[in-house]
């Protein structure tokens, strides 16, 4: 049986079932807490659901669980303006973490990037003359030491902690181009879900990378879809866009990153070949 209500946000009439009594249900239209009370007042009667729209559940646990466990009912929850800071700010602590923890497990085993970039260049020195191809130039000891000065957690750290929201300000900006081409406008909402999409990206602090790298591989690869599957939900509720569109807008951003990236290495490649060239 229906439970009517009253925002006191907003003052908008609204119900929700019998079952969410005590609970806390969220407004459509204000995004306001409501409690449900646990018995239905007296002498009230079930409103209409054309003046009254249906309020929704607010999901349990904190905004982690919510976002990746149940991004359906923590979107829905969240249709009304405001929490663009806290978004903001919950998205860019979960990117540096997940920055943080790759790096700092590397640190603490010993195998860093720099040793493991030198122990490839003296497997490829080993390889190449067994299959008769001429052997890959040395890699420069003074581009080493540029290296290995550069991934000191006293470089590390401040720079993923600049690098966190500039990250999150970009992939937003990537995923708005999406809703933009799939007819959904409202920067704010788009950078909303970004900040929250990116919840998972905190199980980067697991070890996965230093016992095994395929499996690590795997693992960043769900973190991804994770992030998409926030970002379909998001682009629903709060831009309103049709689940094909939604998955459009959802996708755009990996496309796009990964175009970059790949651009990114040509461009590095080419910088870094003559030096290496001149070391050979």
């Amino acid at each position: 049986m229906p439970i009517p209500l009253t925002c006191p946000h907003c003052r908008r009439s609204l119900e929700t079932l019998d079952e969410h009594a005590g609970r806390q249900v969220r407004c459509p239209g204000c995004g306001g807490v409501v409690e449900v009370p646990v018995f239905l007042p007296p002498g009230a009667a079930p409103a209409g659901p054309a003046s009254a729209p249906s309020a929704v559940v607010v999901p349990p646990g904190p905004a982690w669980t919510g976002v990746v466990f149940h991004p359906r009912e923590f979107f829905a929850a969240r249709t009304g303006p405001g929490g663009l800071g806290r978004a903001f700010l919950f998205g860019t602590i979960c990117l540096a973490l997940g920055d943080l923890g790759p790096w700092g497990w590397q640190w603490l085993s010993g195998t860093d990037l720099v040793t493991q970039l030198q122990e490839v260049n003296d497997q490829l020195g080993q390889l190449y003359p067994q299959l008769g191809l001429p052997a890959p130039p040395r890699l420069p000891d003074s581009l080493l030491g540029t290296l290995r000065t550069a991934t000191r957690p006293w470089v590390v750290v401040p720079v993923i902690l600049v690098l966190a929201p500039l990250h999150l300000l970009t992939w937003a900006v990537l995923f708005h181009i999406g809703v933009w081409m799939a007819g959904g406008r409202g920067f704010e909402n788009s950078l909303r879900i970004s900040g929250y999409a990116w919840a998972a990206e905190v199980l980067h602090v697991l070890p996965f990378g230093v016992f095994c790298c395929c499996f690590w591989g795997v693992f960043k690869i769900l973190i991804w879809l994770v992030a998409i599957r926030a970002m379909y939900y998001g682009a629903l509720s709060l831009h309103r866009l049709s689940p094909s569109r939604a998955l459009l807008a959802a996708s755009f951003p990996l496309l796009a990153a990964g175009l970059l990236g790949v651009g990114c290495g040509c461009c590095i490649a080419v910088l870094f070949a003559p030096l290496v060239a001149r070391a050979g």
